[in-house]
């Protein structure tokens, strides 16, 4: 309630905090036990406010690395 975010954005945000690297998105997904869908969705949220990046992964056109932003580690 403090931050004003859901648990699934928290988990993902927590997983990004912990690789500081970024995750590609199918390991986000592994790693929290849900669908690339529900991964994709809120992903797409968190990147809307501020809070992630999303960029190719270079040699793999269909995957997506993930990182947290300086306001998304913040």
């Amino acid at each position: 309630a403090r931050f004003d975010t859901t648990l699934p954005r928290f988990d993902i945000m927590a997983a990004l905090d912990r690789r500081p690297e970024g995750l590609r998105m199918s390991d986000l997904s592994r790693q929290l036990l849900v669908s690339n869908g529900n991964v994709t969705g809120v992903v797409q949220s968190l990147r809307a406010d501020g809070l992630v990046e999303v960029r190719p992964v270079a040699g793999d056109r269909r995957a997506s690395l993930v990182r947290l932003t300086a306001s998304g580690r913040t």
